[in-house]
């Protein structure tokens, strides 16, 4: 189970979809209404916490970036805190 920002959250998953969509950097800025600094922050976090991966110079999802787009969002007790959790995968 993690704990994120909603907002966060939200901004993460979108990103990755965008890149599972193939869309360029102009093309997620734009889905997404991202500023540049937006963009890169993003971009970076996901990188670090191994979502993303540069290869020969473009990016691609990971297997761990795949399946965060399949976890679902449970309403918490906090209005700002979204608990995600996996989703049981047939075989």
């Amino acid at each position: 189970m993690i704990s994120s920002f909603r907002a966060s959250y939200h901004k993460c998953v979108g990103f990755l979809a965008c890149l599972r969509d193939g869309l360029d950097a102009a093309g997620t800025k734009g889905r997404l209404g991202l500023s540049r600094y937006s963009y890169e922050y993003t971009l970076s976090k996901l990188v670090r916490l191994g979502f993303v991966a540069y290869e020969e110079g473009n990016l691609r999802l990971t297997d761990k970036g795949v399946n965060v787009l399949r976890y679902s969002v449970d309403a918490s007790a906090r209005r700002d805190v979204a608990e995600l959790k996996i989703t049981q995968q047939g075989p």
